[in-house]
């Protein structure tokens, strides 16, 4: 049959509930609201579905705000204004069909769901702080997306995929500033749950990359997907340096994970079992996989185990050590295997353990001299029978007791609260130290015997 047009020529209310019926026979009717149209706060808006596509659409021509009830069953909503138009409201906006044709944008001040489709014909979506979400049979349509047409994401909203299983979902995200599109698509293997994904158009603050890489990362969630692929694209103008260098990384927070090498303003991973950040740089910027970082007490040393799950350019670990987590001192060196995709496996054992907490780290050394550094792990050990210092605070002088051997010399060194040497000196006979010239504050004293071994390492208060 024929559709019939209602319009509403100013702004219009739903106080009470307005139930759309669709009239009789095969007609399809639609509303054109040309102002805005809000929903209070006791309001209900019901657009039922007549069954084979009979039914209400509403054309939307100024903003829509939804603080109170609203049913779309089957129906759409086009939003086709003049000038950018908002969505905004305290209620959920849960779209069937939902359709953008304004090239001037429509801005998420709230939530939306999409049910079933998202026809982009026009114009972008700002997502704001709001996230726009696609249930399991949600679809996204977008005909040459790019600047102009896409969703601008961003921000901390993100755009989110629900999969019941196994399916592919193209991301049309982009970012504002610069105007680029940078779409990314991930193809679930195994597990369900929900996808997020947003772009960040800045080099990924732990890319050490000097001379090759992209000013472009994005971060995706996915709890519950167990495997996956995915593929980033870039804009050339993203790409600093020489592309053919390029290849994915995607970090974890703690290392890298190297994926294919970049081409054609884009890369891929594959087999991918959780989700973080990805962006592209060169190899050396991406050097290690750090699989796991663990200490533990054995007898009276530390064991230091950790595994890496690929290796570029990986010359050497050196094994720093600390009692306060800030002054560190390398107690070994444990050699890398160059190159490697395959799991390495090392250890190293501290021998000489300081009483109280050792805190541990991996320096990862490139064969270029680059470096960077792991999590922290930490041991303790009790202090019975170890050197100790007594009174803490402390005015005058601090006494050492528990104290072995000390007629070979023990090194005393205080440190300030930076970790910068205030005073040293060598004790033999005498079990204290003069501390009464220092300001007062927080300082930190280690004493070393002749081999050069720390038998103590202790944080004091100087009143």
């Amino acid at each position: 049959g024929t559709g019939n047009m209602l319009s509403v020529s100013g702004a219009w209310t739903v106080e009470g509930t307005v139930n759309i019926l669709q009239g009789s026979g095969s007609n399809s009717y639609a509303i054109n609201a040309n102002g805005n149209l809000e929903i209070s706060n006791s309001g209900t808006l019901v657009m039922p579905s007549g069954g084979l596509g009979i039914g209400i659409d509403l054309y939307l021509r100024g903003d829509f705000t939804q603080n109170g009830n609203f049913v779309c069953h089957d129906r759409a909503l086009f939003f086709e204004g003049s000038s950018t138009q908002n969505v905004n409201g305290s209620g959920s906006v849960i779209v069937d069909y939902f359709n953008l044709n304004n090239s001037n944008g429509l801005n998420l001040n709230t939530p939306v769901i999409i049910d079933n489709e998202l026809n982009m014909i026009s114009g972008e979506i700002m997502l704001g702080a709001n996230d726009l979400t696609f249930n399991n049979t949600g679809m996204l349509n977008v005909a040459n997306a790019g600047v102009g047409k896409m969703v601008i994401a961003d921000g901390l909203g993100t755009v989110i995929k629900s999969f019941a299983g196994a399916g592919l979902f193209t991301f049309a995200i982009g970012s504002s500033s610069p105007p680029t599109y940078s779409p990314v698509t991930v193809t679930v293997n195994a597990g369900s749950g929900n996808v997020s994904a947003r772009v960040t158009a800045e080099k990924h603050p732990n890319n050490t990359s000097l001379n090759h890489y992209i000013n472009r990362y994005w971060t995706l969630t996915g709890p519950g997907i167990t495997s996956y692929n995915i593929t980033c694209n870039y804009d050339a103008g993203d790409v600093v340096g020489s592309e053919s260098l390029l290849y994915g990384g995607k970090f974890d927070g703690a290392s890298w994970e190297i994926l294919q090498q970049a081409v054609s303003s884009s890369f891929t991973g594959t087999g991918l079992e959780s989700f973080s950040d990805f962006t592209a740089a060169e190899q050396s910027a991406l050097p290690v996989v750090l699989a796991d970082f663990t200490a533990s007490k054995l007898n009276n040393n530390t064991k230091l185990l950790w595994q890496t799950a690929t290796e570029i350019n990986n010359s050497h670990f050196n094994i720093e050590r600390s009692f306060d987590s800030k002054t560190w001192e390398t107690i070994g060196k444990v050699n890398g295997q160059g190159n490697s995709l395959q799991r390495n496996d090392y250890e190293f054992t501290d021998t000489r353990p300081l009483p109280g907490v050792n805190y541990y780290r991996l320096k990862q050394v490139d064969f270029d001299g680059q470096f960077s550094y792991c999590k922290i792990v930490s041991v303790h050990f009790n202090r019975e029978e170890s050197p100790g210092i007594y009174p803490n605070p402390v005015a005058e002088n601090l006494f050492i007791e528990n104290i072995k051997n000390a007629e070979e010399g023990l090194r005393v060194s205080i440190y300030n609260a930076r970790g910068s040497l205030i005073k040293e000196q060598v004790i033999r006979s005498e079990n204290n130290i003069a501390v009464s010239d220092l300001s007062p504050g927080i300082y930190f004293i280690t004493i070393q015997n002749t081999p050069g071994a720390y038998i103590l390492s202790e944080r004091f208060i100087k009143k």
